[in-house]
């Protein structure tokens, strides 16, 4: 929409305030969304439970059951709408015991495009808060065998303790709903902030070289300076 703000007559220049409107997808990365069966069998056959990895102009879908992808654009989208039955803040910590690598998966005829960034595997998983139980053990299949190994914290849904309020998962058959579904891996944030393994060098006037990564560092930090604290 277009609103003239102010218009100069002397100098014919014209001054507009523009209103755009515009739709967002209500889906985010990391979501679990349930598709219609006609959405989910135009798309290569594909299951209907999916985790969005990306969100752009087109919405990506991966299925953590197959490694099957694909790309729903806005015309695809709102030709038949649906939305996430799991969101972020439903997401659970949970500990990996084992992985384990699937092998030759039998696919449906006319599937689409699989993944190869990921890798499938069976992987058997405890709620961080029941580690030490046995009987808690949950074996779930996943697209993110290129980064679980055991021992490491992962992000995902507890599907059989949430109460999702879907009419299409509700027509789904028991064996078709997983009991997690895996999301995103949790890195060790001290992994992140360790410093480098690489020293800066410097030439001295001497024309020998000398590891000086200190003073480097002291010079292009501001606080340090006295001369810029002023300011």
């Amino acid at each position: 929409m277009q609103e003239l703000v102010t218009h100069d007559t002397k100098n014919n220049t014209y001054d507009y305030k523009h209103t755009f409107c515009v739709e967002v997808v209500p889906i985010c990365r990391d979501c679990v969304v349930c598709l219609p069966k006609r959405t989910a069998q135009s798309l290569g056959n594909m299951n209907q439970l999916l985790v969005c990895v990306r969100v752009n102009n087109v919405v990506t879908l991966i299925d953590p059951a197959t490694l099957q992808i694909a790309d729903v654009n806005s015309t695809q989208y709102y030709r038949d709408p649906f939305h996430a039955v799991f969101q972020s803040k439903q997401l659970v910590e949970f500990y990996v015991l084992d992985v384990e690598d699937v092998g030759n998966l039998k696919r449906a005829s006319g599937h689409g495009r699989i993944s190869t960034k990921h890798r499938l595997v069976d992987v058997w998983v405890v709620p961080s808060d029941q580690v030490g139980h046995d009987d808690q053990q949950i074996c779930t299949r996943s697209h993110l065998g290129h980064v679980l190994k055991p021992g490491d914290l992962v992000l995902g849904y507890h599907v059989r303790n949430i109460n999702a309020n879907s009419a299409l998962l509700d027509e789904m058959k028991p064996d078709e709903v997983p009991d997690v579904i895996l999301v995103r891996k949790i890195y060790d944030r001290t992994m992140r902030q360790r410093r480098r393994n690489w020293k800066l060098k410097r030439l001295v006037e001497n024309g020998n070289v000398v590891n000086d990564t200190a003073s480097v560092e002291n010079e292009f930090e501001v606080g340090n300076d006295p001369s810029f604290r002023a300011f």
